[in-house]
């Protein structure tokens, strides 16, 4: 683990959101068969204003990734982007921001992943049962945007 300190996005810092969405769409196109324009680039689907809530993972003043929490129509906070740069992956770094995460928004949750992403579903399982104890139920869901969805469902608490 490494010292994190969590900073929210704000219109001061979203340059370094653009940049890390770039990376994101462009690793993610592999399941969600996106494509670049001409220039390049993709098209963002990820929105860190309200009523989302976006925020880095910064540590020694770089940024590890970032994390956007959405709300369900029932109140349900809701992993809506998740992203860590593949050079800090597997360190711990992802697992360290979820569960920061996780705590800052005490209540009820739910984390989705795409069937075909089965790295993302791998990591949410584990990250998600160490996070509960095991305290948390999954199922697969119809997504207004994704179609069918695995989705993990479980509660965090005040630490």
């Amino acid at each position: 683990m490494v010292g994190m300190d969590i900073i929210p996005i704000t219109s001061a810092n979203h340059h370094i959101f653009e940049v890390f969405t770039q990376d994101y769409e462009a690793e993610f196109s592999a399941v969600t068969r996106k494509e670049p324009n001409a220039e390049g680039r993709f098209a963002l689907e990820a929105d860190w204003k309200a009523p989302n809530q976006g925020f880095y993972a910064f540590t020694k003043g770089k940024p590890l990734g970032f994390v956007i929490r959405g709300q369900t129509d029932e109140g349900r906070s809701d992993i809506a982007e998740f992203y860590i740069l593949p050079c800090y992956r597997k360190q711990g770094v992802g697992k360290q921001l979820a569960f920061a995460i996780f705590d800052l928004f005490p209540g009820p949750w739910q984390v989705r992943q795409i069937p075909t992403a089965t790295e993302a579903i791998a990591f949410w399982r584990t990250t998600i049962h160490e996070y509960t104890k095991g305290n948390y139920t999954e199922d697969q869901v119809s997504d207004a945007h994704w179609g069918e969805v695995i989705r993990q469902c479980f509660e965090t608490r005040s630490k």
